[in-house]
């Protein structure tokens, strides 16, 4: 919906500033848009990512990556984000992180033997609902769901 992932960036519908990109605007409008210290950490990259996700089914299992391992692996930044549910059915469901700690060797066996979701702490969420995850939460999500995803602007896919 909102994005400036440096090699693709939302560009806006309306107005006198139609179709210009949001990159365009971080240049033009530096310091309208963005205080010192966001500029300071993000350049000119527009630092927020808005997103509406919309889940049917079983999502996979995902880990939210810190801006330290996405720079290393990838060259981006990784992901803290905010997770605003919009509409949640019956049978929805997140999965944020576990209900017990946990080593690495059993959340493996898990993930392979189909019984991961034993280990996760899973939410019954309500429409109006809102969830930070921060980097190193394992997450998913199922059932029917609308989310509104708000987060830092990266195009690393968690995982």
């Amino acid at each position: 919906q909102l994005a400036d992932l440096g090699w693709r960036d939302t560009a806006v519908r309306d107005g006198w500033l139609a179709d210009n990109s949001i990159s365009e605007l971080m240049e033009t409008f530096l310091e309208r848009i963005s205080g010192d210290e966001a500029f300071e950490y993000y350049g000119l990259q527009f630092p927020v990512m808005v997103k509406m996700l919309t889940v049917e089914g079983v999502m996979p299992l995902f880990v939210a990556i810190s801006d330290e391992a996405s720079s290393q692996r990838y060259d981006s930044f990784g992901k803290t984000f905010l997770w605003y549910v919009t509409e949640a059915g019956e049978d929805a469901a997140l999965d944020l992180g576990f209900n017990r700690d946990i080593e690495a060797a059993e959340f493996y066996s898990r993930c392979s033997g189909g019984n991961v979701r034993e280990v996760l702490n899973t939410i019954h969420p309500k429409a109006g609902e809102a969830y930070l995850l921060k980097p190193g939460t394992v997450f998913s999500a199922r059932g029917h769901m609308k989310i509104l995803e708000i987060s830092e602007s990266s195009d690393v896919i968690n995982g």
